[in-house]
């Protein structure tokens, strides 16, 4: 049996991103649960430092936010089956069962979500944060080509610091100032060439998770530049059409290419190439 490890919820202090926390445990930890029913179901993923009544209120009126939350973003819908298809019945969504089957970075739950990634990469880039977390404001609220512009500027950032931290650790001094040029200019295409030559040509001396890995990181961190920049940065001929589960997967593989990348900086803080 797995044991569950109960959310803390602190009173007052604690408000809605906690208890959003809590509601996904226990429907990620108890797919039966198909009806709301208060504060009372949760005593087995809830620590509580206070139990006194106005603490289980608010707890339980924000069960009731975070459930409607759910709602809009697709998570759950009303209805459990074809005898009881309202509320207070519900059930996970075929959409929902993917957010909830075990993904390291759940966008749904930002403070877990930055969380994990602090933990991954401890230095930060504010820059990146700030965009990233824009991307999931979006993507929660439906606005999926918003989503994923603001996840492209991010995806960007990472690529820029790569770009720095390339030039600075570059020791033919000819080669660094052409790259230096090639910052300068706003075109994406260059860069990237320029990068992916440099590693490729340096791959046996790059720790061996970076070298095995590289390619695939930087192709995949263009692709949401690109799009960002191109097919949905500027009008096209007909609207652009981005899906919730394509924002979905990006950003939840958009860290781990953000780890990589870290790592690749910090090994060029100490070697040159």
């Amino acid at each position: 049996m797995i044991k569950i490890e109960k959310i803390p919820f602190n009173y007052p202090g604690d408000g809605i991103e906690v208890v959003r926390a809590i509601v996904l445990y226990r429907l990620k930890n108890e797919p039966s649960w198909n009806q709301w029913g208060g504060h009372h179901g949760f005593d087995n993923y809830v620590d509580y430092n206070n139990t006194s009544q106005p603490a289980e209120d608010k707890f339980e009126l924000l069960i009731m936010e975070v459930l409607w939350l759910l709602i809009n973003e697709g998570v759950i819908a009303p209805g459990m089956n074809s005898s009881n298809l309202e509320l207070p019945w519900f059930h996970i969504t075929e959409f929902g069962r993917k957010v909830l089957e075990g993904e390291k970075y759940a966008p749904h739950d930002p403070d877990g979500y930055f969380k994990r990634l602090r933990q991954d990469i401890p230095e930060l880039d504010r820059v990146v944060e700030v965009y990233l977390s824009e991307s999931i404001n979006c993507f929660r609220r439906g606005n999926n080509i918003a989503a994923m512009v603001m996840l492209g500027v991010a995806a960007e950032r990472v690529f820029l610091l790569l770009c720095d931290a390339i030039k600075a650790s570059l020791l033919d001094s000819a080669s660094k100032a052409r790259f230096e040029k090639i910052i300068e200019k706003n075109s994406m295409k260059p860069k990237m060439e320029f990068v992916t030559k440099c590693l490729a040509d340096n791959k046996k001396a790059l720790p061996r998770e970076v070298a095995d890995n590289y390619e695939i990181t930087l192709t995949s961190i263009y692709n949401m530049i690109r799009s960002q920049r191109n097919d949905l940065g500027h009008p096209q001929e007909q609207p652009p059409v981005v899906r919730r589960e394509q924002v979905y997967v990006y950003l939840n593989i958009f860290p781990h290419y953000y780890a990589l990348v870290d790592l690749l900086i910090n090994y060029l803080k100490t070697n040159k190439i």
